[in-house]
């Protein structure tokens, strides 16, 4: 329905539809995708071809599927915090996805002021940082003003992690 509402282009709304199909058929992640660094040398070879670049086309998915295995065997190297950090970002994916065309469109505001940085390294930083932390405000307002359920179909739509007494994520 976004997509025909072009508020998702729709190879991202077929990459959450896929994402939603392997959750409820509640196939496990790493049987679908198998991490190893291997995974790196086609992604390599892959990404120098521009034509491979747009996500819609077989290319795409093959870099999608090569970067996913690649960052799953990267996970398993990350410290705990970061591996709770990652989880973090994971289970609020939606509110990134939906809210991030507005700070798409902002960022354009601040572009001059990289002009300096011709790789366009920190420029893609600071936007992602920026989206990704206010995508998760936006979101954080909507639950604490109590329009969520509206919005989202759930009273609080923000998933956190929650220190138990023994120290676990909940």
């Amino acid at each position: 329905m976004l997509s025909c509402c072009s508020l998702l282009s729709f190879s991202n709304a077929v990459y959450y539809i896929i994402g939603a199909a392997l959750r409820q058929r509640k196939l496990n992640f790493l049987d679908v995708f198998s991490p190893t660094w291997l995974a790196l040398v086609p992604l390599a070879v892959m990404v120098t071809y521009p034509e491979n670049l747009d996500r819609a086309k077989l290319g795409g998915v093959a870099i999608t599927c090569f970067a996913i295995s690649f960052l799953l065997w990267l996970y398993g190297r990350f410290p705990k915090k970061g591996r709770e950090f990652c989880g973090f970002i994971g289970q609020n994916t939606l509110a990134i996805l939906l809210f991030s065309p507005i700070f798409t469109f902002a960022s354009k505001l601040y572009l001059p002021l990289f002009s300096f940085d011709k790789s366009g390294m920190s420029f893609m930083l600071v936007s992602v940082a920026l989206a990704v932390s206010g995508c998760l405000l936006i979101v954080l307002v909507c639950d604490k003003i109590h329009i969520s359920r509206w919005i989202f179909g759930r009273q609080v739509f923000l998933r956190h992690y929650r220190r138990s007494s023994e120290g676990q994520a909940d």
